[in-house]
């Protein structure tokens, strides 16, 4: 069973850093975009759904300790050799934008392809891609109301360095007072970066 978190953080910061982690065997994009759907697509935003989804997923997840500095700041995250999932829920939280917010973060075979992953998510979702690239790799993001109405922000990131890692996230946008709303699209904090 999942131990859940004591308290949840902001991961906002997690969702645009650089991919960090070394762990995980290498698998298909396909393989791990399903995984990525099932605990964190499909069951959010409802916290005891992806607990559940993450028990369910007969992946032996080791919940990983935070460190005082850690990026990770209050939020939790779980290892396994499929690679680590992050989550953060806030639901008070009156700075957070996009909560709750979960990552999966894993290594690709050498047959991944950034564009070709992008054109499934794109098919998925239904929605149009902004792309990017840094000196840290290549991100797509889907940003809007998906068919069953929820409405999400969604990234999918690539690096390749010494072993070639990828990360799918999905948070979701919250409703905010109207006028909070127009200051912060104005801003473009609302939008995919």
């Amino acid at each position: 069973m999942v131990q859940k978190p004591l308290f949840y953080g902001v991961m906002a910061a997690l969702l645009t850093s650089p991919i960090q982690a070394n762990e995980g065997v290498q698998t298909s994009f396909e393989r791990s975009f399903e995984t990525f759907k099932d605990i964190c697509f499909k069951p959010l935003p409802d916290s005891e759904s992806f607990f559940a989804a993450m028990d369910a997923s007969g992946i032996d997840w080791k919940k990983n300790r935070k460190e005082r500095d850690s990026k990770l700041g209050r939020g939790d995250s779980w290892s396994a050799d499929q690679g680590i999932i992050r989550y953060q829920y806030l639901p008070s939280s009156t700075f957070s934008v996009v909560d709750p917010a979960c990552e999966f973060e894993f290594a690709v075979d050498d047959e991944f392809d950034h564009q070709l992953a992008r054109q499934e998510i794109s098919t998925f979702l239904l929605l149009k891609s902004k792309n990017t690239s840094d000196k840290y790799g290549t991100k797509s993001c889907w940003q809007g109301e998906i068919e069953d109405g929820r409405n999400i922000r969604f990234t999918l990131k690539s690096q390749f360095s010494d072993s070639p890692r990828v990360s799918l996230s999905i948070g979701f946008i919250k409703k905010l007072p109207v006028d909070l709303e127009v200051r912060l699209k104005r801003s473009g904090q609302l939008n995919c970066k």
